[in-house]
């Protein structure tokens, strides 16, 4: 029993990999440097979506009101539902990698008490990196579609090369397999979304978002949900 338990905690330990198997897999890709640099193909990439966008109340006559706001996330729909689970999937391991592994983004040696301040840094490098995935699946346009396809294949490619490279026993395959997956569904997906908004029609402009818009809202109005809501919010009559 006792050979049993170490045996089991050892495997936990290697789950968490050594910090000697980090060091022979930073050889093959930089992933610091990787994604610093990838910050900047993420910028013109979101502005080039921005500008496919008009705004409709802040300096409208400036530039036909271009670029707008692009939202990271259409929380009024149920469409894409799990290619944004894959998108928060792969962005999750990231998450993993620097709370459990402290592989943060920038190359940090100073005080300990600054480590914190660097890991949500980190977090936001990340976060802007995989900007570009999530507005495109919010633009649901050809277009947007056709940039994050080219974008997480990119991401896909350096993953497979990090896991063939490193993972060299079953534990760290298991450990790198989740985000090789979810970023592997989105290299499918989002060819497809492309193909899918190419027939019809929403080449820079989603023409069905206004319309998809009020029928979301109309759903919402007469589900149970919405009459309850309603209910509570009308007005009752005083009894005299």
């Amino acid at each position: 029993m006792p050979r049993t338990l170490n045996d089991f905690l050892y495997f936990l330990n290697s789950l968490s990999g050594s910090q000697s198997r980090i060091e022979d897999c930073s050889s093959a890709v930089d992933e610091t440097l990787f994604y610093q640099f990838s910050l900047i193909p993420a910028f013109c990439l979101t502005l080039m979506m921005a500008l496919t966008k008009q705004r409709t109340q802040t300096w409208t006559s400036f530039f036909k009101g271009r670029p707008a706001l692009i939202y990271p996330m259409d929380t009024l729909t149920r469409l894409s539902r799990l290619s944004y689970c894959a998108a928060f999937g792969a962005t999750a391991f990231l998450v993993y990698q620097i709370t459990l592994q402290r592989q943060l983004a920038i190359n940090y040696e100073g005080p300990i008490s600054l480590t914190s301040l660097i890991a949500l840094l980190s977090m936001l490098i990340y976060g802007m990196v995989f900007f570009p995935i999530f507005a495109c699946l919010a633009l649901r346009t050809a277009f947007g579609y056709a940039l994050g396809s080219l974008y997480v294949w990119v991401f896909f490619i350096i993953d497979v090369m990090s896991l063939i490279y490193c993972a060299s026993e079953t534990q760290e395959i298991m450990r790198f397999l989740p985000s090789v997956l979810c970023r592997a569904f989105l290299c499918i997906s989002l060819p497809v979304k492309f193909v899918w908004a190419f027939k019809k029609g929403n080449y820079f402009v989603n023409v069905n978002t206004g319309n998809s818009l009020e029928r979301t809202l109309e759903q919402v109005r007469d589900s149970y949900q919405g009459r309850h809501v309603r209910n509570l919010l009308r007005k009752t009559e005083r009894k005299a």
